[in-house]
């Protein structure tokens, strides 16, 4: 089972040049990523040796509109790799909502610091 290594995210770092994402739980190296949507955009989990999430990465993060979070929410792809929330939840409904919902939070992140609002 896929957990979290924190509750909440410790930092996002967006690159608009690449235009990349990353929502941060922990500073570690990841000993493996797992690739859960592409080719394009992409959505990345880093995971430590206990299968911890340390970071997401949203690939293409300006790409990830409706149709592409329909296209996530229908693959089922967190009932395939069973990835637990911090309320203990595994439902793949919530777990789906909540990844994608750290997007969101992202944005609202950027766009209260002087970075000005990303384009996603």
């Amino acid at each position: 089972m896929i957990t979290f290594a924190k509750p909440e995210p410790i930092d996002y770092k967006y690159d608009r040049r690449s235009d990349v994402l990353y929502v941060e739980f922990a500073s570690a190296k990841a000993a493996r990523t797992v690739k859960l949507f592409g080719p394009f955009p992409v959505l990345l989990l880093d995971l430590d040796d206990q299968d911890r999430i340390l970071g997401i990465e949203f690939a293409g993060a300006t790409r990830f509109d409706d149709a592409i979070r329909e296209q996530i929410w229908r693959s089922r792809i967190f009932h395939k790799i069973q990835v637990q929330l911090p309320n203990g939840t595994n439902d793949e409904s919530e777990v789906s909502a909540e990844i994608l919902h750290f997007l969101k939070r992202a944005k609202d992140h950027f766009q209260s610091e002087q970075y000005g609002s990303p384009a996603f």
